[in-house]
């Protein structure tokens, strides 16, 4: 019998880090979106965060500046990613609790498979995963029932319109991001994709929404800095990290504890819903999400096996 593999400690300490962090970004977020338009506060984060990124490659080592087609196909996935994926879901944050908003992002593979299946037909679920979509569709009914059975211009309803806008914009970009490969680093890839999602963004946010509305206390300078140097810089960093390090399955845990560490934080700060809805909830999509994951790595096995 072959022993277990086993990882860095620091490995474990990175995956820790991203699912901790992660998990409290959703309330840094909202108190920047309650203050400072969200078109806006999303654009000003990516930029900075990417400027920061593609600054220390040019100190560094240089930005291969003459290849158009790198750039245009990263400036495409940031469009997808964060202009519509951030952004939107920060639109959609104003409606929403920090946590609720982190508990139906967590519903991201099921909206992939879901897309993935439009886009090519051929590519169908098993009953497994037709089960793990059905469960993590009939939490999200769960949680919002009262809100949809009392009015369908409710604030809740928009939330979740916005936020299921920005999951299909991630989905998309996560799925064409795999049609090219490219040798330059990850870390690169990211810092492009997020000047140019946040420079769309911006774009978009001038004539979409009233910058003389916004307030910037110091409650958003401090949600701020700790989503650029925290959020952005460690966690994204410690993520490829874990990745270099571990199994993309392992990795992927995150997800699962993301949503958790939402709802908590956003109850003990911002004093948000959590009560046996939401737990009940939480398990029935949390659970879809495994079943759905289980399916798509039983496949990718079957696929490998000549």
């Amino acid at each position: 019998m072959s022993a277990a593999p086993s990882y860095p400690l620091k490995a474990w300490l990175a995956l820790a880090a991203v699912c901790i962090i992660w998990g409290t970004t959703y309330m840094a977020n909202k108190v920047g979106v309650t203050h400072v338009p969200p078109l806006l506060f999303s654009a000003i984060r990516q930029i900075t965060a990417g400027t920061l990124i593609l600054g220390w490659f040019a100190l560094r080592s240089g930005i291969p500046w003459k290849d158009k087609a790198y750039f245009r196909f990263q400036a495409t996935i940031g469009f997808f990613l964060l202009s519509i994926g951030n952004g939107v879901s920060l639109v959609g944050l104003r409606y929403l609790d920090s946590g609720i908003a982190a508990l139906l992002s967590a519903s991201l593979p099921i909206v992939i498979v879901l897309l993935n299946l439009a886009m090519r037909s051929d590519d169908r679920p098993s009953w497994n995963g037709i089960l793990g979509i059905s469960l993590g569709m009939a939490g999200i009914l769960f949680m919002s029932w009262d809100e949809l059975h009392v009015s369908t211009e409710s604030r809740f309803v928009w939330g979740l319109l916005f936020l299921l806008i920005a999951l299909t914009g991630w989905a998309y970009g996560s799925l064409i991001s795999k049609s090219k490969t490219w040798t330059y680093p990850v870390l690169l890839n990211a810092g492009i994709q997020m000047v140019a999602g946040g420079t769309i963004t911006l774009t978009f946010s001038y004539p979409l929404e009233t910058w003389s509305e916004m307030h910037w206390s110091p409650e958003v300078t401090w949600a701020m800095v700790y989503l650029v140097l925290i959020g952005s810089l460690i966690a994204y960093t410690s993520y490829m990290y874990a990745l270099a390090h571990m199994p993309a399955t392992i990795v992927s845990i995150y997800s699962y504890i993301n949503p958790l560490i939402a709802l908590v934080v956003g109850w003990a700060i911002l004093d948000e819903r959590l009560d046996s809805r939401v737990g009940i909830a939480t398990l029935l999509i949390l659970g879809g999400v495994y079943l759905v994951n289980r399916d798509y790595l039983r496949k990718r096995k079957r696929v490998r096996i000549p």
